[in-house]
């Protein structure tokens, strides 16, 4: 029953790794100061009344590129050396419906 923003002091909490804030009614922007968590892996705020950063001209311009991108096709070798061979490293979250990891093409 959590209500109201998100505080920029949340960003102080060092050690914060899976902070779950789902299904509130928090409100606001989320801050970007909980950019420098380093220990951040998952960060749930699904359903609830918040908005992320605006890019203004350039997020249509992020999305063409990323559907470009999608078309590809990509081997698992490729796969496996973006990731660093699927290292933990790498993981960025998993859930129901699989294990998502960041690669660098």
């Amino acid at each position: 029953m959590l209500h109201g923003a998100i505080p920029d002091s949340m960003s102080n909490i060092v050690g914060l790794e899976f902070p779950n804030l789902s299904y509130n009614n928090i409100s606001g922007i989320i801050p970007k100061s909980l950019e420098k968590l380093q220990s951040l892996k998952y960060f749930n705020v699904s359903v609830n009344k918040l908005y992320g950063y605006r890019q203004g001209k350039r997020a249509p311009q992020q999305v063409d590129s990323l559907s470009t991108i999608t078309r590809e096709r990509i081997s698992y070798y490729e796969l496996l050396l973006a990731t660093d061979e699927l290292s933990e490293s790498n993981l960025i979250g998993s859930g129901s419906f699989g294990t998502v990891y960041k690669g660098i093409l």
